[in-house]
């Protein structure tokens, strides 16, 4: 019997376009107060049926006994993707994915599969061996700048915001492939905080991509913002355009282009 490498990746899925997979993993070293896991923890691009199903069959609490998948078992998940030419990158997610004791394994076999892998990461704990890692494995990394202001950043996650300036910063200096994005919430991480979000990045390299999300209401006590508004992303997007040469914006109004299909866990173990 072969000894299983558990990892924390319990949920995958395909985005025919732009032919990328998502690996979405469990645990997360932030408490965001407005997370959208607490709506869902699966793909939100996913369509009713099947988050409904995905939600009454699994539930939290049996989710690691049922979904967690291994490293051999998470080859056997994807490889058929990407021999089908279905797959060309893989977007690491979640979740926070550098809470994952296994990642650099996990890099290591979507990388030599072929797949250009994209983390996805809040940069808290970005230490150097992962830092060298990621350079190794010549990946891009998109840091998610939740605030800048420390009282805010401490208020939304429970955590400081200097690691996530310092590891951005390290990353930059080492010449790691690096964009950021971060959330407008109304009444929160407003136009004027993510000025300063922008004139942060800035400091290093105006030519650093940020994209601003509108943020979704969770209906949660703790988070009683109202979603963000076309209006409101644009204003964003001007004052961040100031000292920024690349701005986008996405609001949940957008659709999306093409297919999302749910890989695993509708593959179930036969073993």
């Amino acid at each position: 019997m072969r000894a299983r490498k558990p990892t924390t990746v319990y949920h995958v899925t395909l985005h025919e376009t732009p032919s990328s997979l998502y690996l979405f993993f469990y645990h997360c070293n932030f408490s965001c107060k407005g997370c959208i896991r607490k709506l869902s923890i699966w793909d939100s691009h996913l369509g009713d049926k099947e988050l409904s199903r995905l939600s009454e069959e699994y539930g939290r609490t049996r989710l690691k006994e049922k979904a967690f998948l291994d490293i051999t078992e998470l080859r056997e998940v994807i490889e058929p993707e990407v021999t089908s030419g279905k797959a060309k990158k893989a977007v690491l997610g979640g979740g926070e994915p550098t809470t994952e004791p296994h990642l650099t394994e996990v890099i290591d076999l979507l990388a030599k599969l072929g797949l250009e892998v994209h983390l996805l990461t809040n940069g808290y704990r970005l230490s150097e061996d992962l830092i060298n890692s990621l350079i190794d494995f010549d990946l891009k990394v998109t840091v998610s700048i939740k605030a800048i202001s420390p009282s805010i950043h401490r208020s939304y996650t429970g955590s400081d915001v200097y690691p996530v300036k310092r590891n951005f910063s390290r990353m930059y200096q080492r010449g790691v492939d690096l964009s950021a994005e971060t959330v407008l919430i109304p009444g929160l991480v407003e136009a004027k905080e993510v000025e300063k979000i922008s004139l942060f990045i800035a400091s290093l390299d105006s030519s650093i991509p940020l994209r601003i999300d509108g943020y979704i209401p969770v209906k949660d006590e703790e988070a009683p913002w109202d979603g963000a508004t076309v209006e409101d992303l644009k204003l964003a997007v001007e004052r961040a355009r100031k000292y920024l040469k690349n701005v986008s914006s996405l609001h949940h109004g957008v659709e999306l282009n093409g297919v999302v299909r749910e890989i695993w866990p509708t593959r179930r173990r036969t073993s």
